[in-house]
């Protein structure tokens, strides 16, 4: 059955046991409201809201690409961790999420892994090698007895790889790839306004660390954003839109205090103009009129910022730049090294297979117990061992190259950009691993993850042989 049936009036009506059904739910539904209304009681709640996740549950089943397309715009738009916005998405919601989208397309089309040649590339054979390489790491974990709710918390964020399955089967269409694109780019305006929304917080927690998970997508917004620039095909609208993306990007990240965001951003940028001018030739000056509207942004963010938000906030951002000057000493760079110092010796006990999936070690200078550090490739190491860790950058760089060999070649305005977005963005991820955790603590890898697998759907599967459709 295709999955893109609507339900129209006549499937409803086409026999009488729907039409029983939908009077059932509107009953349901009038009845809690009235429950609601005169006792405000839990069974008035749950009359609500059950007939509506019932009708959720029908319209989901029949078009699952719906359900996760939601299910990115709530990553991308929305925290999914600790946040002080008043609005957050649990991180156990957007997986169930997206596990039952992945679910309802294997039960209603598992004759599309047949089609799609499924195991058949490279890419196909080393991510199911590191899903084994997941599989074994819960065996070690139980075997090595550590706590159950580490070890689901860790599969919970792991299963988001399966995004590279959602992508490489049934996201086969163009529109798919130009949906995912301007959920990405428009989702960069909400997640801005949450910064602002926390600036006032700075001192107490951070910016940086309440806006972590979101500077995932505003990166991939961001690099889309310059692609599309770089190409000059847009109306004055477009180029309007696009640069207001960009510079959103820019200020955001800019104001967040978080330094790692600083230099990942600026080898985008210089990575972008590498492909451009090198790669794939094409002509600079669309760009460098982008950056004269970003230095005006930035110049304008400086002027607002104090009298907004007090000249304390402005005062931490030049003492955050002045921290570039004398690394070796910085706090936050001393402790990071403390940290990879104890997981090496970790690593040292079970370098092979590791320690498993959700170990722990003793934070001493945070007080308490943790699952990772600063590094995700020494977290690799140490929970995967060699093992894993080698798995799961053979799956990553062959996305990468294949993206790479790809938008040399590919001639198609809509996926040379998802090629060059994915490959940048791939190799970024790379070097923000050294500082940060991207593998392993973040559900939005499931955005980049389905990128990776719309590429090679795309061209080597429905076109095999070829470079264009």
């Amino acid at each position: 059955m295709n999955e893109d049936n609507t339900l129209g009036i006549s499937y409803i009506l086409e026999d009488k046991f729907r039409l029983i059904v939908i009077c059932l739910i509107v009953l349901a539904e009038l009845l809690g409201l009235a429950f609601l209304i005169l006792k405000k009681s839990i069974l008035g709640g749950a009359l609500l809201a059950m007939p509506i996740l019932g009708v959720l549950g029908i319209i989901f089943f029949q078009r699952p690409k719906l359900l996760i397309f939601i299910t990115v715009t709530l990553m991308s738009a929305l925290p999914v961790q600790h946040s002080l916005f008043p609005i957050e998405v649990p991180s156990y919601l957007v997986f169930l999420m997206f596990a039952a989208g992945l679910a309802i397309f294997l039960v209603k089309q598992p004759n599309k892994l047949v089609e799609k040649r499924f195991g058949a590339f490279i890419e196909d054979k080393l991510f199911i090698l590191f899903m084994l390489s997941l599989l074994f790491s819960i065996f070690v974990s139980l075997a090595n007895g550590h706590k159950i709710k580490n070890i689901a918390a860790a599969f919970l964020i792991l299963f988001f790889y399966t995004g590279y399955l959602v992508g490489r089967v049934y996201m086969d269409d163009e529109t798919d790839w130009k949906r995912l694109k301007w959920i990405l780019l428009i989702s960069v305006f909400p997640a801005s306004f949450e910064l602002l929304y926390q600036i006032p917080y700075a001192e107490l927690f951070g910016i940086a660390r309440l806006l972590f998970l979101q500077t995932f997508t505003i990166l991939i917004a961001f690099v889309i954003a310059l692609n599309e620039l770089a190409y000059g095909r847009q109306s004055v609208k477009g180029k309007l839109f696009y640069n207001l993306v960009a510079l959103t990007a820019i200020i955001t990240i800019f104001v967040s205090l978080n330094r790692t965001n600083w230099v990942i951003y600026t080898l985008a940028v210089l990575m972008l103009y590498f492909w451009w001018a090198s790669v794939l030739k094409i002509e600079m000056k669309p760009i460098l009129n982008t950056f004269v509207i970003w230095i005006l942004g930035i110049m304008l963010t400086l002027l607002i910022l104090p009298s907004k938000f007090g000249l304390g906030f402005l005062i931490s951002l030049i003492q955050r730049v002045y921290t570039f000057s004398n690394l070796g000493r910085d706090i936050s760079v001393v402790l990071r090294k403390f940290d990879i110092a104890t997981v090496a010796k970790l690593i040292g006990d079970s370098p092979i297979w590791g320690h498993g999936m959700g170990a722990e070690m003793w934070r001493p200078w945070r007080h308490k117990f943790t699952t990772f550090i600063d590094n995700d490739y020494m977290v690799v190491m140490w929970h995967y061992g060699l093992l894993g860790l080698a798995s799961l950058l053979a799956f990553w760089l062959s996305g990468i190259w294949d993206s790479y060999k790809l938008m040399r070649s590919v001639e198609r305005h809509e996926f040379k950009i998802l090629y060059i977005t994915t490959t940048t963005v791939g190799l970024l991820f790379l070097v923000n691993s050294l500082a940060e955790t991207i593998f392993t603590t973040r559900p939005h890898i499931a955005i980049y993850m389905m990128m990776v697998g719309m590429g090679v759907t795309r061209y080597r599967v429905l076109t095999p042989g070829s470079s264009e459709n």
